[in-house]
């Protein structure tokens, strides 16, 4: 009898042992199947020097992840831009990115693989729909099976820089000059600062205008902040800002405003127009220093 019971618990132990060894091996056989291994969006794209993309979601599977569907998705549409399904090889491209779309275009010759990127033509059809702006937005990539199904996010941004940037004297009038700055063909709408330095003192004035919520002309008050100088007076100034849709090229902006000067050009002084694009890193500046001091009547342009 001892002995039976010892042979029954030896058995017993060796199917646990072997039902503890298939779980294990099973959970490292659903480790290794469908999982998105990297994901390539670019974060921002200039639209003057960039002339393609590639949107691009690579991935791990096995021969039991079946019906496997690769889909992107832009913003909140719940409806994809793209579809590719491998098994029987069917692609769907939407009517937003159609026109950019390169259907040609494989990123590998894996047969689970090949057709998983987006490759877009950026300068295919801007002569007749204009820059791609459309296309800044969130894309997801969702890779999905029977078994498994993973997303990868990430925001993609395109902007124009501007075909013009000026900042210059000019005559404000009969008896006035005035500094203007102008920004033209730029997308999206610009964020504009202007900035007088006086080196010899401690005070230092900002004002800072933005772009309205549509492209129409409008005229916006602006405060001069001054800093550096607790004990400096606060001056509250008004500066013309126009706003309108560019003549350059559809959907892109122009910006300009004026900055009435003082009686007095200071030596030492720096004025500065500085240039930001939302969403981006890009921005410029532009300076005009004051070597000598003079008059607005001594100044000629």
């Amino acid at each position: 009898m001892l002995i039976n019971k010892i042979v029954k618990l030896k058995i017993s132990g060796r199917i646990w042992i072997t039902t503890i060894i298939i779980i294990i091996l099973n959970a490292i056989i659903r480790s290794d199947g469908l999982k998105i291994l990297h994901y390539s969006i670019p974060r921002m794209v200039d639209l003057n020097n960039v002339t393609s993309i590639t949107l691009d979601c690579s991935y791990s599977y096995d021969p039991g992840d079946v019906k496997l569907v690769i889909r992107w998705f832009h913003n909140k549409s719940p409806e994809p831009i793209y579809q590719w399904i491998p098994e029987p090889d069917i692609r769907y491209v939407s009517e937003m990115i159609r026109p950019y779309f390169d259907m040609e275009f494989q990123i590998n010759q894996d047969r689970y693989g090949r057709y998983r990127a987006l490759r877009l033509d950026l300068q295919r059809s801007r002569s007749i729909f204009g820059p791609p702006i459309s296309l800044s937005g969130n894309y997801s990539c969702v890779i999905s099976s029977i078994s498994n199904q993973e997303t990868r996010e990430s925001q993609m941004i395109l902007y124009v820089p501007p075909k013009i940037f000026e900042f210059n004297f000019i005559h404000y009038d009969s008896e006035r000059i005035a500094l203007e700055c102008l920004v033209d063909g730029v997308y999206p709408k610009p964020i504009l600062s202007f900035q007088e330095q006086y080196s010899q003192r401690a005070d230092f004035s900002s004002v800072s205008l933005s772009s309205p919520s549509s492209p129409s002309s409008s005229q916006f008050d602006f405060f001069q902040h001054l800093h550096r100088n607790p004990s400096a007076v606060q001056q509250q100034s008004s500066v013309n800002v126009n706003i309108t849709e560019s003549d350059i090229e559809p959907f892109l902006y122009s910006a300009s405003f004026l900055h009435p000067i003082k009686s007095i050009l200071t030596a030492g002084t720096i004025y500065e127009c500085k240039l930001q694009l939302p969403g981006t890193i890009y921005l410029r500046k532009k300076r005009i220093k004051i070597i000598f001091p003079t008059s607005k009547r001594e100044y000629s342009l």
